[in-house]
């Protein structure tokens, strides 16, 4: 049993590894109720979730905001396989990774090392969408709602498969200091993420994800930027799911923009989406309360 961040407890779960070892994975667990998993995206770690899961775990907004209390919820975050606090067990130099499906799969596993029988609400951001879309793929009968917010389910452009072949050769040939190498993907990546007020008025969001991004694992961001390189197109997936699902979009956002967003919600059966303003491509750590809002009016539909 880790430390205790505002409501949410930090845990240590074992589950079947590599090469039949097992591989500890770090997670934050908090609250009594309808179980959210919530799933990272790169590079970064469960802790981008904190903000949202603290104003979700206090059952109800400040007095004047007209929201309503919240529904009860147990919040599982976890740090994904080789990024943040949990192992990864690559030890040698490799351009290889960790794929999509392994990831969904780790998660199946956490939740029955948890004795998480019920379904759960499954909420992945951006690489943590493609994890969501294949984990209710892979383990359907755990999945009573889908969030997926900032995402898509299509393969990356020409120029963002260089983009991530080159963090995998720039750690492989460095794979002892890799460390510096996030630096660069942080001063790269970091201008894009957040909406032009959240960059100009907000600067601890921004410290904190540029800390959370330089902090982590570089073997398991190369062994992530793999996974994301070897995915498929999700389409068909997302088309085929008689689930509801909730897409959330950023008003900002310059990866997955509005409109990619929209198209996303009408491939899905049974979708809504919900725009958060003053966002970019993470409206948790932005706005956490609008997000929190728009997925507790989400669940507040759902027939467990």
């Amino acid at each position: 049993m880790g430390q205790i961040i505002d409501k949410l407890v930090e845990k240590s779960v074992r589950i079947s590894g590599d090469q039949s070892s097992d591989i500890a994975i770090n997670l934050y667990d908090g609250g009594n109720g309808i179980p959210l998993l919530f799933i990272h995206g790169f590079p970064f770690d469960g802790l981008m979730w904190r903000r949202a899961a603290e104003i979700l775990l206090r059952k109800s907004l400040d007095a004047g905001d007209n929201q309503g209390a919240f529904l009860n919820y147990r919040t599982i975050i976890p740090d994904l396989r080789g990024l943040g606090k949990s192992e990864l067990l690559t030890r040698s130099p490799t351009k290889t990774g960790i794929s999509i499906e392994q990831y969904a799969d780790d998660l199946d596993a956490i939740l029955t090392n948890l004795k998480i029988d019920s379904r759960v609400i499954v909420a992945g951001l951006s690489m943590g969408g493609y994890i969501a879309i294949q984990f209710a793929h892979r383990h359907n009968v755990r999945v009573a709602g889908l969030v997926l917010c900032n995402t898509k389910t299509t393969t990356d452009s020409p120029e963002g498969l260089q983009g991530r072949q080159d963090i995998i050769d720039k750690i492989y040939n460095s794979w002892d200091t890799a460390a510096g190498v996030l630096d660069s993907v942080a001063d790269a990546m970091i201008p894009k993420f957040f909406a032009a007020k959240t960059y100009s008025e907000k600067p601890d969001i921004v410290d904190e994800i540029r800390a959370m991004i330089k902090s982590n694992n570089p073997h398991g961001v190369s062994a992530a930027s793999w996974g994301m390189m070897k995915r498929c197109d999700s389409s068909e997936i997302l088309a085929s799911f008689d689930l509801p699902v909730l897409v959330i979009g950023g008003e900002e956002d310059k990866f997955t923009p509005p409109d990619s967003m929209k198209q996303l919600a009408k491939i899905a059966k049974h979708a809504e989406y919900v725009e958060i303003t003053a966002a970019g491509h993470l409206p948790p750590i932005e706005q956490p309360k609008s997000f929190a809002i728009a997925l507790n009016n989400f669940i507040k539909k759902i027939n467990f």
